[in-house]
């Protein structure tokens, strides 16, 4: 097949993958937003927070399946460019790796289940017993939770994207819908658990018969190897250490900012930054969407910097505005949804911590690129050298300038990471190039207009600033992208897949 620019019904199908991705990771939130003050009041101190921890190790379980689902997302995705089905080599040997990590995690969870119950959490006496079911249900749950993983990565590669939206948003809100409506019925942990362990079972076994009715890979024969899936550890084993480090950079800030500032600097610190790093949901269901893309950009270069290209300018237009308005806006809604005294100290922060969102919400393309090209180890590898250089400058800097500093270093740091991943990008596909030049300078210089509103005293000085920055960002993005842009044409499918999974 002829190398080829994306076509119009290409790119449609892009932004409307991203919306699907957009709207299942969204709706579960608003459920979230709505539910959880019902769940305060049913459940008590105590049990909430039994129920929060329950949460928060089924959304850190992913960690453990150690990148292979992405691993198949990839794996399929070049399989399609030869025969659909083809790579059912690949397939069957993750998902069994899959299922063994789960059973031995879950393993894991059973074995500290009364020892978390009974010694480390300090519960009263009569919540212990209902705590320690809670916890065998969760270690239940975790074969489910990991083979999942795999069964998306398939469709991904498949371009599911409609279908997948529908499974994450029922399966997402059921998290706290179910507890809910659970726990007037039978006011136990442990029914609320089995709820969700009923949850993930029946979302596995949905996708399953995704997997078997709309994809070809686990209806064909295949044969174990060994080193399929020593390759599919090693691609994932680095997107794992990315994710660690990655993690452990943005604990770092708090945690030192306990250690070596106060409680209240954390609370200052902590509070805007967990809403705004909401934002980087867009981005992340635009990276999601690349991805399958992406992994065959071997095969088609320039499609895959059209693609990039595209991605970047819609993200440009999206979010450089909306920063730019909101870090305006900012001290007046500060003031307004945490109260004038609160606002007070957090306000110095939010241009800062804007600008560091928007920052991070690209560098995602090109680090989904350097993935699909199945180089993952080269951004990892600078995470690993960046971690400790950003701990130590932390250690330095909050002591003598407190939480302002810490979000100075985070937002130089986001800006350390754009351009460095867009090097490795141009690098690994000289394609992107221009476009990658031209984009990361957009970010940067967007991103300095948002923090450089921190300077303005009145508002609405701040916001002229960034309404006529909001008007010049748009046509010098044109402007710079216009000729790395290819001319539209239509595509065909390849290798005999349909267009919506190529």
């Amino acid at each position: 097949m002829p190398e080829t620019a994306p076509g119009a019904s290409l790119l449609r199908r892009l932004a409307a993958n991203s919306a699907w991705t957009l709207a299942g990771q969204g709706l579960p939130v608003l459920v979230a937003v709505a539910v959880t003050p019902a769940l305060v009041r049913l459940l008590g101190d105590d049990r909430l927070g039994v129920l929060g921890i329950v949460w928060a190790v089924l959304g850190y379980l992913g960690i453990f399946e150690l990148g292979i689902g992405r691993a198949l997302t990839r794996c399929v995705a070049r399989s399609l460019m030869a025969t659909p089905g083809s790579g059912a080599d690949q397939v069957w040997p993750g998902l069994a790796a899959l299922g063994s990590l789960g059973v031995g995690v879950g393993g894991v969870v059973a074995a500290a289940a009364p020892w978390l119950a009974q010694h480390a959490l300090r519960l009263p006496d009569e919540f212990q017993a209902e705590a320690t079911r809670a916890f065998f249900g969760v270690a239940a749950t975790v074969p489910f939770v990991l083979v999942a993983t795999g069964l998306r990565g398939i469709l991904e590669a498949y371009g599911e994207f409609r279908a997948l939206s529908f499974v994450r948003s029922a399966a997402g809100s059921l998290m706290f819908l179910g507890p809910w409506l659970v726990w007037r019925q039978w006011p136990d942990l442990g029914a609320v658990v089995a709820v969700l362990w009923g949850t993930r079972a029946g979302t596995c076994a949905v996708l399953m018969h995704l997997c078997w009715s709309r994809t070809a890979e686990l209806r064909q024969p295949w044969r174990w190897r060994s080193g399929e899936l020593r390759r599919m550890l090693g691609y994932g084993g680095w997107i794992t250490v990315s994710q660690l480090a990655g993690s452990a950079m943005g604990l770092a800030d708090r945690l030192l900012l306990g250690a070596l500032g106060s409680a209240r600097a954390v609370a200052y610190y902590a509070t805007p930054h967990e809403i705004l790093s909401r934002g980087t949901i867009l981005s992340s269901s635009l990276a999601t969407a690349l991805f399958p893309d992406f992994a065959r950009a071997a095969e088609h270069p320039a499609r895959a910097a059209a693609l990039f290209t595209h991605a970047g300018r819609w993200l440009l237009w999206l979010l450089g505005p909306s920063c730019l308005l909101l870090a305006a806006a900012a001290p007046e809604l500060a003031g307004w949804w945490l109260g004038p005294r609160f606002a007070a100290h957090a306000v110095p922060l939010l241009p800062w911590m804007i600008a560091g969102t928007l920052l991070g919400s690209f560098v995602l393309v090109p680090v989904s690129l350097l993935q699909g090209q199945g180089r993952p180890a080269s951004f990892a590898r600078f995470q690993l050298v960046e971690l400790p250089i950003v701990i130590g400058v932390l250690s330095l800097a909050i002591p003598r300038a407190g939480v302002l500093a810490a979000a100075v270093v985070m937002a130089v740091r986001a800006a350390g990471e754009t351009v460095v991943a867009a090097a490795l990008a141009c690098r690994e596909l000289p394609a992107v190039r221009p476009a990658a030049i031209r984009l990361t300078a957009l970010f940067l210089g967007c991103a300095a207009g948002v923090a450089g509103l921190g300077v303005f005293a009145m508002a609405a000085e701040r916001l002229a600033a960034a309404g006529l920055l909001s008007v010049l960002l748009p046509w010098a993005g044109e402007r710079l992208l216009f000729r790395s842009v290819a001319t539209p044409v239509r595509l065909r499918p390849a290798g005999g897949a349909r267009e919506a999974g190529v």
